[in-house]
Parts: structure tokens; C-alpha cells; sequence
């Protein structure tokens, strides 16, 4: 395909991705960023095998490991005891393994890649609207301010995308009744073993810790990510019971916490993360699309969105260099996204409501037989396959 001038909505994980692999092509790319500083910030990201594979391609990996902390296991187990999910990686092979990292790390480490590469970035730029989206698409602010013409736009806005709205295209937006609220502790003497690790009480609670390395630049201190599950709409009575209150909930489920209990003097000091389910029957409309949360928001549950959105890019710049044209690309993109994340969209919708839910009649017969049948080789099988983030089916996976 020919050099093409190219705009990105959003400097998110999809975003900056899709920038470096197409300016490595040769393209003109631009990104735009509603927020006019954008820093480190944000919770701890499990990136999984697909996910260290593309970010490897891109030569960035290798930085990451430095800062991140390798996850080997994943496990769950209830208040009493139970073990509900015990998953090691090493079934993936003998060095597979996720890896727990700050939000904030993989923003930096991106980042300084979009100015090592030459990408142009443009901040405090609330693109609301794109024009002439069948033809040369221009952008427009919220101040009715206008970038363009361009010959692609991508829009990686995230979940509560201002852009998906404004396409023709379909959308099923639910959101999902529970969130979770999260907290970045300091773990100096790193007393928690490394991993992903949870506890549930029935559905209605469920508390997890997972090891997230160093945090940014200069940070030299582990960190752990602890969330909590919790339903939206019971956010104001957690703030009106108060932080004591709280915290004799997390105890009663995690009483070894208490190190991270500490850090904590404010409720405030906690973000909240609500999810959303959003389905569409195609991403792309004359010469834009959707990528990242902005295309498919789903629940975290199968801690896949970071990696689905650096999929997302790793695609779409595929599509780009194998087609003459912009609209015959998108369309292959399309086509050859839709098996993926269909697959994992169906996989966490359906999990959700087993560990996040007010289905309490759910919860013991799952903390019965789960595991169990977790060890049966086709479901550890389907499982091993599902965290490696390659599905695209029972018996189909994709390649990056």
C-alpha cells in the first residue's frame, strides 16, 4: 500500500502500538490524547504469552521484564480454604509465564518508543467527531477545531469512547453490575509470593493480589495490585459504612494483609474500575476503526484486555501492509479479528457472573467442582489456551 497520513484517537496500550508497527512501515502517523499531560498512571496489567510476544516484536519486552514481576500461577481459593483454580504456566512450556506489571510502565515504556520512532503526538485534543468518514476523514475537537484530511483514522478511545458513537455502526453497550476497586501497595519486603492470587466468598466478594514489579521510572520499590470486587451500586454505602468498615471485610478474607491495610487512611485513596460489554458486528466504517476497548470492552476477568488491544494493532498493521487499499484492509481486519474476539467476549461474559455476581446460589456448586474439573486434561487444555490469549475457538487459535 502506498504511504498513508494516519490519525490515532487515544494513547492507551492499542493506540501507541498501531503508531509503532505503521510507522515502522513508512506511514505518517499522528496521535491525539484528550489528556493534555499524559503520565503513569493506573493499576497493575497481567500481560499474557500473546501479549509478551508482540511487545517482544516491537523490542520493548526486555524493558518490561525489568520492572515487571513474573506471574507463574494463578490461584483461587475461598474463605475457607477451598481451592477453586490452581493454573501454572509451565503447562504452556517450561519458560512460559505472565507477567504483573504497573499500568504506568507499559505507558512510559510506550511512550518513550513513540518518541524514539519519530511519532508526532498531540495532547489536550478532545477529538469528538470525525468527518467525511468514507473518503479522507478529518478530525474534530470539541472546540470545533479541525485536523486533517487523513487517510486512516483509528479510534482507541477506550470504553466509554466518544467516537464509537458517532459511526454508523451498530453497538451493544451493557455495563456489568460489579467493578472492582484497586490499590498499588508497597511490598518492600516482598511478602506476598509472586502471582495472581484470589479469595472469594460466595460471589459477592471477592479480593486478589497480584506481584506488579517496580511501578515507573524511578520507582525502586516491588509493588503488589490488590482489587476489590464490588458492585457499582454499592459504592455509596461502602463510602457511608467508612474505611474501618472495609477494612474488617478484607481481613476477614485476607488477614495477612494488614502490611497493605496500613498504606491505606482514605477510601479515596482507591480507584474505581467499572466494565463494560460492548459488541459490535464490524469495527471499521469507510475508513476508520475501532481498536482496543473503544472496539469490544469486556469484563477483565480473564485478565485480557491490555493483550487483546496489542492484538488488536499487531493485526491491523498486518492488514495495512498486505492490501492495496485502506477500506480492502479494514475489512480483512474485520474478518480476521472477529474469531478472536468472539471467542474470548463469550468466554467472559460467561464467566463473569461465576465470580462476579449477585447469583448467590452460583458460588457452591462452583467452589465444588471447578477445580475439579479445571484438571481434566481438555478443560486444562482449554484453559492453558484460553490465558495464552491465542483462542479463537475450542479448536482454533490465532497467530500474531
Amino acid at each position: 500500500m502506498r504511504k498513508l497520513r494516519i490519525a490515532i484517537v487515544g494513547a492507551g496500550i492499542g493506540g501507541p502500538t498501531s503508531a509503532l508497527f505503521l510507522a515502522r512501515q513508512g506511514h505518517s502517523v499522528e496521535i491525539f490524547e484528550r489528556v493534555a499531560t499524559p503520565g503513569p498512571v493506573g493499576a497493575g496489567i497481567l500481560l499474557q504469552p500473546i501479549g509478551q510476544t508482540i511487545l517482544n516484536r516491537l523490542g520493548i519486552l526486555e524493558q518490561l521484564q525489568a520492572r515487571g514481576a513474573p506471574v507463574p500461577k494463578l490461584t483461587g481459593q475461598t474463605v475457607a480454604g477451598r481451592t477453586v483454580l490452581d493454573f501454572n504456566y509451565n503447562v504452556l512450556g517450561a519458560q512460559q509465564h505472565g507477567l504483573g506489571i504497573h499500568r504506568g510502565v507499559l505507558f512510559e515504556t510506550l511512550w518513550h518508543a513513540l518518541q524514539a520512532a519519530g511519532v508526532k503526538t498531540r495532547t489536550d485534543a478532545d477529538i469528538t467527531a470525525i468527518l467525511d468518514r468514507d473518503t479522507q476523514p478529518t478530525l474534530q475537537t470539541a472546540t470545533n477545531t479541525h485536523f486533517g484530511p487523513f487517510d486512516l483514522v483509528i479510534a482507541a478511545d477506550g470504553a466509554n469512547s466518544q467516537l464509537r458513537n458517532t459511526l454508523d455502526i451498530p453497538v451493544y453497550n451493557k455495563p456489568y453490575p460489579y467493578g472492582a476497586l484497586w490499590f498499588i501497595a508497597e511490598d518492600p519486603e516482598q511478602r506476598l509470593p509472586l502471582g495472581l492470587h484470589q479469595t472469594f466468598n460466595g460471589t459477592r466478594q471477592m479480593l486478589g493480589v497480584m506481584s506488579t514489579g517496580l511501578g515507573p521510572e524511578p520507582g525502586t520499590v516491588p509493588l503488589v495490585s490488590m482489587f476489590w470486587s464490588i458492585a457499582t451500586n454499592s459504592l455509596t454505602a461502602l463510602h457511608a459504612a467508612g474505611l474501618d468498615a472495609w477494612k474488617a471485610q478484607v481481613r476477614q478474607l485476607r488477614p495477612d494483609l494488614d502490611f497493605i491495610l496500613a498504606q491505606i487512611s482514605d477510601l479515596e485513596q482507591l480507584t474505581f474500575a467499572n466494565y463494560y460489554d460492548v459488541v459490535m458486528p464490524r469495527w471499521h466504517q469507510g475508513n476508520v476503526v475501532l481498536i482496543g476497548d473503544a472496539a469490544h470492552a469486556m469484563s477483565p476477568q480473564l485478565g485480557m484486555g491490555a493483550n487483546i488491544a496489542l492484538v488488536d494493532a499487531t493485526i491491523l498493521s498486518n492488514c495495512i501492509a498486505e492490501f492495496d487499499t485502506v477500506p480492502s484492509a479494514l475489512a480483512a481486519y474485520t474478518a480476521r479479528r472477529k474469531p478472536h474476539l468472539r471467542y474470548y467476549q463469550f468466554a467472559s461474559r460467561w464467566l463473569t457472573p461465576i465470580f462476579q455476581s449477585n447469583y448467590s446460589w452460583i458460588g457452591p456448586p462452583r467452589d465444588l467442582v471447578f477445580n475439579t474439573v479445571g484438571k481434566l486434561p481438555f478443560f486444562k487444555q482449554q484453559m492453558a489456551g484460553t490465558l495464552a490469549g491465542t483462542k479463537a475457538g475450542i479448536l482454533r487459535k490465532i497467530e500474531v
